[in-house]
């Protein structure tokens, strides 16, 4: 493409790419050597099973010549001519292989290279003017005469000779340059792949272990980017993941049934009766002589004898209360460091061509070790054995930051049935994340002798994991349940300090461990309002009243939350005849959460609480934390305590519910604990009243429907058929179209709400009742009518009532009341 105009003489580009593809693909053949071996409990071995080969493979390689040349009409002399040009070369690399039937692996690589080549710069000027002669009278209008420079930017080669004077008599020698640059597959500017593995265990080939399934995956990522060529001596950038997860389930149900006895304990009891034989039924058997019904009333005593008891069901069936475990674990991780030197471009799978510059456990996604240590020849950290190794850049002005994250989740889900239609499932959760960034470079004053240090370290994170603090969820009496954490803080400065030294400026408290410290606050804390007495923690690693770590630490097993459902009562025989369905309801969620923490700058690492230059002890007089926690919440809440729902054979239902929630929102920058407690009665009602004929609405003047219209839809297939595809859902479960044989519907709903909030802020310098800061008295009541017009028009009149009623004399109270009719119509 060229182009001209006023202020370009020329501007012309050419842009030409180019690509080949292969890909090989074929059809998995597992072998299984042990095939012929038979039986049961061998079953495995039978099944084991390899593919020798991958199921594909594919290679993709694009080569891109970009180029332009521009050339300003003004001035003439001397002329101003412009190159850009680039050579980039793009390859992929992609493999499948399924190892197994139980083992399947995924792996992607792609390198981006760039073809370096001779270039022109600067303003053409003559080669052989006179000495003397100025720049103005040197410089000349052909454009060829620019000086030659290599992509560095340098004038000459490595043997010291001028590109220019080497191009002059060798007019080949660019392209040459260029050719031997693509044979030796240019420079690498960029490489990256990524590694997936998953193992499905073959657990159904055991019979002991057929009702458990598991599942592991393994994906790893790994990448490196060039250095600049204008800041080689920075050096370029490394950084991997990894991601690692964990699903099992194990199906209690499918246990219990490899036992017969177990089985029948698990089984509902069959109710049905025999039927009754007529007083001349009778039939002799050929061999004993007995009749018919002799013969069935001794296999029936016999069946009773031989199956489990009403006793034994009563005894047995509780221990099979466990249904179902389902566990799910997930771990990622991720690495980056700069400054990775210059000189170590990859080769082969992002290694050098030693294979040993990043190391391959690096390149599989392993996470490398970077904890702190104060010994530059320890072999624990791998930043100090790669700078050691050449690997890290020792420029003294070199800055970068390394970085590493870690995030760690899972859950568990436990069905648990400890009688028939009474069913409970158990929750935890536990989530955790942290940040960590410092820099590692190299602080030495001498030039040539490096020492590199870890410097400004930091992390940052935050964690949530279900708890449980039920407890203290009903007391009363807020101001002393306050009033018990601010005792607990002299038992946990005593426990932590384990000395009789004072504090310097809080009295009854010792030293390093104040009424204010985080160390002191948050055990108090979480100690009063889950009912545990402090004594009982544990105070010699201070893993327990340090709650980041405590949390962190992979034996913490978060608390359970739960849910509970029963629905047996409306199974009860004098119960069928009214009720269609009765379930009462219960459930409790908490969680315990932490948004943000952060690591204490000035907290050393190396002398602990005691800082080199810096006194030991804060202007508060408390020690150096190593994690600083700003606020600590507890959200949690019975949703509900007791809930009902009772539907019954004639459309009406009735929902009940009482909820209780606390939310406990520690504020350390403070010393504020924020207290919020809500209360709340719901109760609703509804009912569906069919074949209802409002005539004004409807314009359908004639009666109901009687019963030979209704009984036609029996009679007549098709128009089953019509009004079935035609159904949708209702109020209540209930379903169906509107139409002239199933009659008009119109639905009665009322809600009813009652509730209390409260908001108290509790201050830990003051000894007075928390005044309210916050909350209301509510009530409201929702009534609606629906009416079904036909099959596509609906009309709905409601009315919304709510009132609040403010807790502190500052605020008013505030009614409102909306009502209206809607029409709402469905085109099909």
């Amino acid at each position: 493409m060229n182009h001209t105009d006023e202020f370009y003489n020329q501007d012309r580009t050419k842009d030409i790419r180019g690509a080949l593809d292969y890909n090989y693909s074929r059809k998995a053949n597992y072998i299984k050597p042990f095939k012929g071996v038979k039986g049961k409990w061998l079953k495995w071995l039978s099944e084991f099973n390899f593919n020798p080969l991958p199921q594909s493979f594919n290679f993709t390689t694009e080569m891109r010549r970009y180029k332009n040349e521009r050339q300003y009409r003004l001035p003439e002399v001397p002329v101003y001519a412009f190159d850009d040009q680039r050579f980039d070369w793009t390859r992929q690399y992609g493999l499948n292989w399924d190892l197994s039937k139980s083992i399947k692996i995924n792996f992607n690589a792609t390198n981006t290279s760039v073809v370096d080549e001779l270039r022109q710069v600067g303003v053409p000027r003559e080669t052989n003017a006179p000495a003397g002669t100025t720049d103005l009278e040197a410089w000349v209008s052909d454009p060829s005469n620019r000086m030659w420079k290599d992509q560095f930017g340098n004038e000459t080669d490595a043997n010291g000779q001028n590109y220019s004077d080497i191009v002059r008599e060798n007019p080949d020698f660019v392209s040459d340059y260029r050719w031997d640059n693509i044979t030796n597959g240019g420079r690498n500017r960029q490489y990256q792949h990524d590694l997936a593995v998953t193992f499905t265990a073959p657990l159904k080939y055991i019979p002991l272990l057929d009702w458990t399934t598991a599942k592991a995956s393994y994906n790893a990522g790994y990448s490196w980017d060039a250095a600049p060529l204008s800041i080689q001596e920075f050096g370029g950038i490394i950084q991997n993941n990894q991601s690692r997860s964990l699903n099992v389930s194990l199906n209690f149900t499918k246990l219990y049934s490899k036992s017969n006895y177990l089985k029948s304990i698990d089984r509902k009891k069959s109710n049905r009766k025999t039927k009754r034989k007529t007083r001349g039924e009778v039939k002799q058997d050929d061999a004993k002589g007995e009749t018919k019904d002799e013969k069935d009333d001794r296999s029936r005593k016999k069946s009773k004898r031989d199956g489990p008891s009403d006793i034994e069901r009563i005894l047995i069936k509780p221990l099979l209360a466990l249904r179902n475990i389902k566990f799910n674990y997930r771990e990622n991780l991720a690495t980056v460091v700069p400054g990775f030197n210059a000189g170590l471009s990859p080769q082969y799978l992002g290694l050098t061509s030693g294979f040993d510059a990043p190391g391959a456990a690096f390149v599989l996604g392993w996470q490398p070790d970077i904890s702190y240590v104060d010994d530059p020849n320890s072999s624990s950290n791998w930043l100090y054995d790669a700078a050691n190794s050449g690997w890290i850049t020792d420029d003294r002005l070199f800055n970068g930051q390394v970085l590493q994250n870690r995030t760690i989740s899972w859950d568990a889900n436990i069905d648990v049935e400890p009688i028939r239609d009474l069913k409970v499932n158990v929750k935890l959760n536990k989530r955790y994340v942290k940040d960590h960034k410092e820099n590692f470079r190299n602080l030495s004053d001498i030039e040539g002798v490096p020492d590199f240090q870890q410097v400004a370290r930091q992390d940052v994170g935050s964690f949530e994991v279900t708890y449980a603090s039920f407890q203290t969820l009903f007391n009363t009496n807020s101001f002393e349940l306050f009033q018990t954490m601010k005792a607990n803080r002299y038992l946990v400065s005593r426990n932590l300090a384990n000395n009789d030294i004072p504090h310097e400026l809080d009295l009854g408290f010792k030293e390093g461990y104040g009424g204010s410290a985080s160390q002191v606050i948050i055990p108090s804390f979480l100690a009063a309002y889950t009912g545990q007495d402090v004594n009982n923690l544990d105070y010699t690693n201070g893993e327990e009243v340090n709650l980041e770590q405590q949390i962190a630490n992979s034996s913490y097993i978060p608390r359970p939350n739960w849910n509970l459902e029963y629905k047996g009562l409306s199974k009860l025989s004098f119960m069928k005849e009214i009720f269609s369905s009765i379930v009462f309801k219960h459930g409790y969620k908490s969680t315990l959460s932490v948004n943000q923490y952060f690591s204490d700058q000035e907290f050393d690492l190396e002398f602990g609480q005691d800082i080199p230059g810096l006194p030991g002890i804060k202007e508060n007089g408390n020690f150096y934390s190593q994690i600083e926690i700003p606020q600590v919440v507890i959200d949690e809440g019975f949703e509900p305590l007791i809930g009902i729902e009772i539907k019954t054979k004639s459309d009406m239902k009735i929902d009940f519910e009482y909820r209780q929630t606390r939310n406990l929102a520690l504020i350390l920058e403070t010393t504020n604990l924020q207290e919020r407690k809500n209360k709340e009665i719901a109760f609703g009602f509804g009912y569906t009243f069919p074949d209802v004929n409002i005539k004004f609405l409807t314009g359908d003047k004639g009666k109901k429907n009687s019963r030979s219209d209704r009984d036609k839809k029996d009679e007549d297939p098709d128009k089953l058929n019509n009004n079935t595809n035609n159904s949708r859902g209702g109020r209540g479960g209930r379903g169906g179209s509107v139409n002239n044989f199933r009659g008009r519907e119109l639905t009665l709903n009322v809600d009813f709400a009652l509730g209390d909030d409260l908001t108290v802020l509790h201050e830990l310098d003051s000894d007075y009742s928390a005044e309210p800061t916050r909350g209301a008295r509510s009530i409201s009541f929702s009534p609606s009518v629906d009416y079904d017009i036909n099959e596509n028009l609906t009309l709905r009149a409601f009315f919304d009532y709510n009132k609040q009623q403010p807790k502190l004399s500052s605020s008013v109270d505030v009614t409102s009341m909306r009502g209206g009719v809607t029409v709402r119509f469905n085109l099909n």
